[in-house]
């Protein structure tokens, strides 16, 4: 489908670029997939271990398998320090994705704050970095609740 943008000498095809998205996510996460399998059995053998005896998947993958399998490259720094650049950009996309969704629903929900989209992102990253707080420390909402320490 051809979406003509107003006052642009161009078309955008939207269909068309969300499908590409999608497959190209799609694609390197299954890539990422096995190339934490093959580097999780390359572990294994250099350790002489099982490989049902190491995690594949989530913070082991990121933090355990990865820095390995980058000490064994040559240039090891130069992989490594792109690898930690890459998610620390992840974590920044993915945390702009989300306050910009809630912000924009919320502007959409209540027309007043439109005038004020700065300010309601504002509020929203500062009381999601005080919620995720309670995520990341040991105080927990249950000692605010029940007063008990």
């Amino acid at each position: 489908m051809r979406v003509k943008v107003a006052k642009m000498l161009y078309t955008v095809f939207v269909f068309r670029d969300a499908f590409i998205v999608c497959i190209v996510n799609s694609l390197t996460s299954v890539f990422a997939g096995f190339v934490i399998i093959f580097f999780t059995g390359f572990l294994a053998k250099e350790m002489g271990t099982d490989i049902n005896h190491f995690e594949t998947g989530g913070f082991h993958a990121a933090f355990g398998v990865f820095p390995f399998a980058f000490t064994k490259l040559p240039l090891s720094p130069f992989w490594a320090i792109l690898f930690f650049l890459m998610l620390i950009a992840i974590s920044l996309n993915t945390q702009v994705v989300y306050v910009e969704t809630v912000a924009t629903s919320l502007t959409d929900r209540f027309v007043q704050l439109r005038k004020y989209k700065w300010l309601t992102v504002l509020v929203l990253c500062i009381s999601l970095f005080l919620l995720g707080l309670t995520l990341t420390t040991r105080v927990r909402c249950r000692k605010w609740v029940h007063n008990s320490s």
